[in-house]
């Protein structure tokens, strides 16, 4: 379900443990599958530079 890397992953995993907590919170669920899966960081961006005019 999950892709294989980068930010998809990451974006996909993080909706998934939104959705799975509060089940987990209201004992609706007994244990989370998403807690062994590791994803990693998504690759950080640069930022672009500004120009600063008075």
């Amino acid at each position: 379900m999950l892709p294989d890397s980068g930010t998809a992953r990451a974006n996909m995993l993080q909706g998934l443990r939104h959705i799975l907590r509060p089940l987990k919170r209201r004992r609706i669920i007994f244990t989370d599958p998403t807690t062994r899966i590791f994803c990693g960081m998504p690759p950080a961006t640069i930022p672009l530079p500004v120009e600063v005019t008075d």
